[in-house]
Formats: C-alpha cells, structure tokens, sequence
C-alpha cells in the first residue's frame, strides 16, 4: 500500500492513555475510499516492552472508529 505516515501503531501503543478518538483517526492511513491502514513501523531499531493491557486499550478504541477491524 506503500503508506509512509508520521505515527504508527506503535506510538498508540507506547502511549495508550493518549490514544482517544482524534488520536486514532489520525493514525489511519487511508488507502482507499473503502479501506484505512493502523500503519506499524517501518523499521524497530530498538525492542519495546508494551503491556498486554495497551493492545486492548488501543484495540478498543479503533474497533469505535471503524466498522470493521482485521
């Protein structure tokens, strides 16, 4: 889809108590009329220890903002 956005996933992740309505909007990258990329990095140049409980919040969150969530 070659998507090249200014924050991806992994800021949503790193940061989940940030990740509200406006925030995620912002990290969908439209690919087309039909279809929204939540981009992951392009590269992890270091490891990053994110709790269980910050993919569910962020999951959550999106599943509001689309209809449907892949």
């Amino acid at each position: 889809f070659n998507q090249e956005p200014s924050q991806t996933v992994a800021d949503a992740l790193l940061q989940p108590e940030r990740a509200d309505d406006a925030v995620i909007e912002r990290l969908l990258a439209k690919a087309s009329d039909r279809l929204s990329l939540f981009t992951a990095p392009a590269s992890i140049s270091q490891i990053m220890d994110i709790p269980d409980d910050s993919y569910l919040s962020v999951i959550e969150v999106v599943r509001r903002n689309v209809p449907f969530l892949v």
